[in-house]
């Protein structure tokens, strides 16, 4: 965990969804890039291995054409001319959290700590904002958000995204700290605003992270 000008004393907490509040699994991994593949399958008229071997490549020509360590799917797919609202459909209509997703009980506690503290919390993803809501909703980490916002609101490394969260609590970046698994999507946005910044490894640290915030 890594800490990055974080208010001695934090009013808003925005956390990052994917590899944050849930770690992937090998099973997610394929389970959901399997029905990706499927779908595409169908829109391309080509075989699932076929869409697999294209979207493989596809990732790591962008990887090395922006130089950055991770390229999302939905970045890969919408990178081959895939229209994202189809795309948001289709995930929203196939995607099923409880096939995937384990829910931590620890993590409940932890955000409902900060809820009984003041402390506002929010969600900020880079899945469209009814997949966020399901998969929140599955972990039991709904209930506690202030705000649960997806691409819609800004697409990460934007900024915008933080800054519609930030305003949805009725605080000033500099009295936040945003929470995330990626420094390029997670981290240095929120940074850029004046907010403070935690790089975590998943949900364990999230809780650590928490801890030390209510102490």
């Amino acid at each position: 965990m890594k800490l990055f000008s974080v208010p001695q004393k934090s009013k808003g907490v925005v956390f990052d969804v994917d590899d944050t509040t849930y770690q992937h699994s090998n099973y997610f991994k394929r389970h959901t890039f399997q029905m990706d593949c499927a779908a595409l399958a169908d829109l391309w008229c080509m075989t699932i291995d076929e869409v697999s071997v294209l979207l493989t490549q596809k990732n790591g020509h962008l990887r090395t054409e922006r130089r950055v360590n991770k390229v999302t799917m939905r970045d890969t797919i919408t990178a081959c001319d895939v229209d994202d609202a189809w795309l948001s459909e289709a995930r929203a209509r196939l995607w099923q959290p409880q096939d995937y997703l384990t829910r931590y009980p620890w993590l409940q506690e932890s955000m409902r700590v900060l809820v009984e503290r003041g402390i506002k919390v929010g969600f900020a993803s880079t899945s469209h904002t009814a997949v966020v809501g399901k998969i929140l909703a599955h972990l039991g980490l709904l209930e506690f958000a202030t705000s649960a916002l997806g691409m819609e609101y800004g697409l990460k490394p934007s900024p915008a995204i933080y800054q519609r969260v930030v305003e949805s609590f009725g605080l000033l970046p500099n009295q936040c700290v945003s929470v995330g698994d990626s420094l390029e999507c997670d981290c240095i946005p929120a940074i850029s605003l004046g907010m403070g910044a935690v790089h975590v490894s998943g949900p364990t640290e999230v809780v650590t992270f928490t801890q030390m915030l209510v102490r």
